[in-house]
């Protein structure tokens, strides 16, 4: 997939889970509770950005005309470009990476991580279901 796709990707999810849970509007983030789970993506990743993200744990959300700082309970991330292998094997290597955390990469169809994110177990069963993609767990 695209990065230009991606955009509508998120927002037909958003639309396909709209009863259930509070979203922004173009399916950056949906928040279960007092929980935001956050999807991130971008064509290419390092290892030292991905660990401070994950280490922190804080992502800039849009709410309505404004920006602020949110704890991030869980996150995806997307990679448009491909997850190159020395990445994922980094990924895989370090438990912290996983543990509130997922890694898909859409053009090869597999991801890194298992979570307890509601939110990302929808998301895969949408990608399986609107587009036919089944991830494969590396």
């Amino acid at each position: 997939m695209k990065i230009s796709k991606i955009r509508e990707v998120l927002k037909a999810f958003k639309e396909y889970c709209k009863d259930e849970w509070e979203a922004e509007k173009s399916g950056q983030w949906f928040k279960v509770g007092d929980f935001y789970h956050v999807f991130i993506w971008s064509k290419s990743m390092t290892l030292q950005t991905l660990k401070s993200m994950v280490r922190l744990q804080k992502v800039s959300l849009r709410e309505d005309d404004f920006w602020k700082v949110n704890h991030a309970s869980y996150m995806a991330f997307i990679s448009t470009g491909g997850l190159e292998e020395e990445l994922c094997e980094a990924i895989k290597a370090d438990p912290n990476m996983t543990e509130h955390c997922v890694y898909y990469d859409l053009e090869k169809g597999i991801k890194i991580g298992m979570t307890s994110s509601p939110v990302f177990k929808k998301f895969e069963e949408f990608l399986r279901t609107r587009y036919g993609l089944k991830l494969r767990c590396i």
